[in-house]
């Protein structure tokens, strides 16, 4: 199998994009790692010290028992959504086996059998975050989807600033020719 090898601009790039690519002539792995100073997970950082300064301040300086409860609640519920997506991030990812694909997308895992109807195709989009009074940045997000016939199961998506598009795009088609090289070797065994 020729997969085995990846070359260093590509490893190069999945570090950027938080992936971690694992290859060897029985798996293909692709796992999701968190780096602290990536921009979104310093918002999501952000958005979790909020959440606890939010749920402590009205204990320090109010007496009124609404607003502590009323700052409780929106604390505790900024903190939970950071913290699962988090865990998400950590979570999500896929392994290629000779008998089967398991992925976590959204903390929804799933077991498919492999079959030699199976393919991996890539879609790539735009999205712009604005900022009210600054510039906006702009990313590209890519997604692979196993599609099998005409159902498409979502498997995998990482996204890059969009200075980072020609990197961006090099991974999705590297990804999507180490899955589907997996998927068809998998399939003849």
């Amino acid at each position: 199998m020729n997969i085995q090898q990846i070359n260093d601009e590509i490893s190069s790039t999945a570090r950027k994009a938080s992936l971690v690519i694992l290859l060897d002539s029985d798996t293909v792995e692709i796992k999701h790692k968190i780096h602290l100073f990536n921009k979104s997970i310093l918002g999501i950082l952000i958005f979790l010290c909020g959440g606890i300064f939010i749920s402590v301040i009205p204990f320090i300086k109010s007496s009124d028992w609404i607003s502590k409860i009323f700052g409780l609640l929106i604390g505790l519920t900024m903190l939970l959504l950071s913290i699962a997506t988090l865990i998400r991030q950590r979570a999500d990812g896929l392994k290629i086996t000779k008998k089967e694909i398991t992925t976590c997308y959204n903390l929804r895992r799933k077991i498919i059998p492999v079959n030699n109807l199976m393919k991996v195709v890539m879609r790539l989009e735009t999205m712009r975050v604005s900022r009210v009074g600054a510039f906006g940045t702009d990313f590209i997000i890519i997604s692979h989807f196993l599609k099998d016939g005409i159902q498409e199961v979502p498997i995998l998506k990482f996204e890059m600033t969009k200075a980072n598009t020609d990197e961006a795009i090099a991974l999705g088609k590297e990804i999507t020719r180490i899955l589907n090289k997996k998927l068809s070797d998998s399939s003849i065994n």
